[in-house]
């Protein structure tokens, strides 16, 4: 029986509320994606996804300091960017120029 595992980031927008990330989370497109674009990762990148989970789980488990807001959202923002540069990656392809190449795929 096939049991999937995965692990997930919620932040809630109050965590956010004043913060460099908070001003231009409305920049990160892939949160308008339709439920049938799945990101693809290489093991490289599923590598590196979570390399940044494991930052600010770090973090998470440290004491609170003044510190803490600025370096948790920081690897937030490091693990958004690096899911720009991999959605990118995989969609270049929809681009016209490449749409001919991959209907006949």
């Amino acid at each position: 029986m096939y049991q999937p595992s995965g692990t997930a980031l919620l932040v809630h927008p109050d965590f956010l509320h004043n913060t460099a990330l908070g001003k231009h989370m409305d920049t990160f497109s892939f949160f308008s994606y339709k439920t049938n674009e799945a990101l693809h990762l290489s093991e490289k990148e599923r590598k590196i996804i979570l390399e940044c989970f494991g930052q600010i789980q770090h973090e998470l488990n440290q004491s609170i300091d003044k510190h803490s807001k600025t370096v948790i959202t920081s690897a937030i923002e490091l693990f958004l960017n690096y899911c720009t540069r991999f959605c990118d990656r995989q969609f270049i392809t929809r681009e016209t120029v490449n749409m001919g190449i991959v209907e006949k795929v």
